[in-house]
């Protein structure tokens, strides 16, 4: 058998690489031949790559919304066609339905769609045809350090550029807990700094190797999230990073995020709740470490490379 993957990115995109790149070694391992393709921009490059697609194969599409001629090419020319979304790629902007159509259009064609949790699953043209599958996080790789290690003024903030937006949520709180807490800052990590930065916040670059130190020095990761139709779809992967790093977490209480988190003690309403989670954090640091082990526990059992990887296998062959 050959799968063929049709990716909106190469393995430097955060999607492409945790729902792609990270299956792949383990599908060879199985036997499964795998070849792998970033989706070309212009027309003329996806019609040529469109007409290599052996027939009778199985292709994996990631969250493209393509128009009603090549959804109907590509349904001729595979005998599988999968659809993974991990995010609410169907809303439009104000007045426009386009995506809202073609995402229908590619969930109706497509024999299995992985969304990365309920919310997308509903959203699809045929909903019994969805499986809620969360983005693995790779728990051998991402592991807890010892707790002494850890700075016990660090919080942290893992994202890229498109995300900054959500920690306008965040600041306020922020600044207020450091008039009690002065030594706590904040790290973002990502590939823009904030701006404007405020104090006690401090910058560092996004690679895979600072990734993961940080999530070894940090003492709480945080997610801030607007509610908003597209937020609602998130799949909360940062949630799942920090517990398998076994990091506490202060979280909004948008889309999947209630059901990630340990309860209702690591999510924040508004910018009091953030206030009196961070209070509730820095006042009890023995509490955060069994948060973190318990967080960790939760991530390995259900949301893991591991755990994730048969049901994923099983799925797209």
């Amino acid at each position: 058998m050959k799968l063929v993957f049709w990716t909106i990115g190469n393995a430097r995109t955060a999607s492409t690489r945790l729902r792609v790149h990270q299956y792949l070694p383990l599908l060879q391992q199985d036997g499964i031949a795998v070849e792998c393709h970033e989706i070309p921009k212009g027309f003329l490059q996806r019609k040529v790559l469109r007409l290599k697609l052996p027939k009778a194969g199985h292709l994996f599409v990631q969250k493209k919304l393509f128009g009603p001629r090549t959804v109907s090419d590509l349904r001729r020319h595979c005998t599988r066609l999968v659809f993974d979304v991990d995010d609410a790629i169907y809303v439009d902007g104000e007045g426009s339905q386009r995506n809202q159509t073609r995402f229908a259009q590619i969930t109706r064609a497509a024999d299995s769609v992985l969304a990365g949790n309920p919310t997308l699953a509903k959203a699809t043209a045929d909903p019994k045809k969805a499986t809620v599958l969360p983005t693995p996080v790779d728990t051998d790789v991402f592991s807890p350090g010892p707790w002494s290690d850890r700075d016990p003024n660090c919080v942290a903030w893992i994202g890229s550029r498109t995300n900054l937006k959500n920690l306008d949520l965040f600041f306020p709180a922020f600044e207020q807990h450091r008039k009690q807490f002065p030594k706590t800052h904040l790290v973002v990590m990502a590939d823009r700094a904030p701006e404007p930065c405020p104090d006690g916040v401090r910058f560092e670059p996004w690679d895979p190797e600072s990734e993961k130190a940080l999530l070894k020095r940090a003492t709480l990761g945080i997610m801030p999230l607007y509610d908003t139709p597209f937020t609602r779809g998130k799949c909360g992967f940062k949630i799942l990073l920090y517990q398998a790093a076994g990091l506490p977490v202060l979280a909004s209480p948008v889309g999947v995020n209630p059901s990630l988190v340990l309860g209702g003690h690591e999510l924040a309403n508004d910018s009091e709740g953030w206030v009196q989670g961070l209070a509730r954090a820095f006042e009890t640091p023995d509490d955060l470490r069994a948060r973190g082990e318990a967080g960790r526990e939760k991530v390995h059992r259900e949301s893991s490379l591991t755990a994730l990887y048969p049901k994923f296998r099983d799925l797209i062959t």
